[in-house]
């Protein structure tokens, strides 16, 4: 006869091996757990909405008589809905199945027997990790309500709002930011209890015997304590006699040296968190944009190429494992990031689809090993994404092109050959400065022909020719990958090509947008 336990261990393997079981899990636990999943928000914002709703009818059940219905909602219907959220994140803490199968293949290696009973104290020693965390208790003291008959427990409900550390993203910060000095907090936390208990027994001692004193009880001692010491000083309470003031001195100067010490240890906890916060704010920005330039590396060239990208409405996210790069590009206005381009683990702390969200990566570093590295790494992530690499040295060119950069710009080179052609022409390096000025309202733009504007192609050219203040250059053609000027006689425009047009920036905007409609 099978025992309990080969019972468990089938269920076991069979919910280990449903894709479907697995995905629905997966699911669960993201939209609970998961801040990238676009659906979390949601559930937060419902979860937000019930814990106000619930402390709402509280409040107002106090000296009003509500409908029957809000009492129903907020004992059966809130209160079910945080059972139901404590048990599928007991649920999706752990695998349960893992645990069993685990276990199985230890006993069978070590050739003993699995028991139902091992199986009970392994899962139920999993789930007691999740149960004794903080913010569990708190999800089950928000649950006690439901047990209304004893009217005291109604008072829970105000552990709900305790829950909104889980649904609001600035109040987890804080939290988390606070965790970091958990010893010195809670070492004020016991100086304080120990001067409020000395105080207290002390100022009993000196006043209840004292008919014109107000302090007569212990409980009327600790509280005066607790008011004195935290500097609020309601003045309800207070000592009479001299040796009572004396104490009363003594714990006023100590409450002004733990609101002292208690602001320290929350500035430079902040102080010390500065960076990873700014980094996290830039990471959740970064997630919300669909499509940009990644640059790695800023110095005084990607500044100049950068802020010509940013004025013509392109996002940009920056790399660079320099700290003062990092910082002098997010003062000038752009998300950076301090993450090693040249390693992987840079872009998995991104979490981004590299080839559907970034357009193309410009490395942009002084140092040709550092470009080479940046594209190694990120050609291993994935293969087809573009990378526009700066050359530095000409003896390099060839490894450049064996590392996989698709666009090489050797800057030397391009500066030799503009100077060439402009010699003798000041006209024409005229017009070119101006193009390249970032103050000009004259631009050269790219238009790409997607679906949208296939069938608008002829009113396109019909635009340019009647001279719109939209001048064509030429388009670069996708298929062959090359570069075709308007003047030329086998002009032609396909989806995918690429138009290069001069005009004012703000009618190319409005250009885009008309073709697009």
């Amino acid at each position: 006869m099978r025992s309990l336990a080969n019972y468990a261990l089938d269920l076991a393997i069979f919910l280990e091996s449903s894709t479907k079981y697995q995905s629905f899990k997966h699911g669960v636990y993201r939209i609970l757990e998961d801040p990238t999943c676009k659906y979390k928000k949601y559930f937060d914002f419902f979860m937000i909405f019930m814990i106000f709703s619930s402390v709402l009818i509280l409040v107002g059940e106090v000296k009003i008589d509500l409908k029957s219905y809000l009492l129903y909602f907020n004992i059966y219907i809130i209160s079910s809905v945080f059972l139901m959220e404590y048990i599928l994140r007991l649920w999706v803490y752990n695998s349960n199945s893992q645990i069993i199968i685990d276990l199985y293949e230890r006993d069978t290696f070590l050739n003993k027997k699995l028991t139902i009973f091992s199986i009970i104290y392994k899962i139920g020693t999993k789930k007691f990790e999740f149960i004794k965390k903080p913010s569990s208790i708190v999800d089950l003291l928000a649950i006690t309500p439901f047990f209304h008959e004893v009217r005291l427990l109604r008072v829970f409900v105000l552990f709900r709002v305790f829950k909104l550390f889980r649904y609001t993203q600035s109040m987890s910060l804080f939290y988390s930011v606070l965790k970091t000095k958990k010893f010195e907090l809670v070492t004020l936390f016991f100086f304080v209890t120990l001067v409020m208990s000395v105080s207290a027994v002390l100022i009993y001692v000196m006043e209840a015997n004292n008919p014109d004193s107000p302090i007569n009880t212990m409980y009327e001692a600790f509280y005066w304590s607790l008011v004195t010491i935290s500097t609020v000083g309601y003045g309800d309470l207070y000592p009479v006699s001299d040796y009572g003031r004396g104490v009363a001195m003594v714990i006023i100067i100590s409450g002004i040296a733990v609101l002292s010490f208690s602001t320290s240890i929350v500035v430079s906890a902040f102080n010390e968190k500065f960076d990873e916060i700014k980094d996290q704010k830039v990471l959740d920005d970064i997630k919300k944009v669909k499509n940009f330039y990644l640059v790695c590396g800023y110095n005084e060239l990607s500044r100049n190429l950068l802020t010509r990208l940013k004025n013509n409405g392109r996002n940009i996210i920056v790399l660079d494992s320099n700290h003062d790069a990092v910082n002098l590009a997010l003062k000038d206005g752009f998300r950076a990031l301090n993450f090693d381009p040249t390693k992987s683990k840079s872009y998995m702390e991104l979490d981004i689809d590299l080839e559907k969200n970034v357009i193309k990566v410009l490395s942009m570093y002084d140092s040709d090993v550092q470009n080479i590295y940046v594209t190694l790494t990120l050609k291993s992530i994935c293969e087809n994404i573009k990378v526009v690499a700066i050359l530095q040295k000409k003896s390099n060119y060839k490894k450049y092109q064996l590392a996989g950069v698709d666009d090489i710009i050797f800057t030397q080179e391009l500066i030799g050959l503009t100077a060439k052609e402009l010699s003798g022409k000041p006209i024409a390096f005229e017009a070119i400065n101006a193009l390249r000025s970032i103050d000009n309202e004259i631009i050269l733009d790219e238009i790409k022909i997607d679906e949208r504007i296939v069938p608008h192609i002829d009113e396109l050219l019909s635009i340019v020719k009647n001279g719109y203040k939209v001048i064509l250059i030429g388009s670069y053609k996708i298929e062959n990958e090359s570069f075709s000027f308007y003047l030329d006689d086998d002009f032609s425009i396909k989806l995918g090509d690429v138009l290069l047009c001069i005009g004012k920036k703000d009618i190319l905007n409005e250009l885009k947008i008309y073709l697009r409609r």
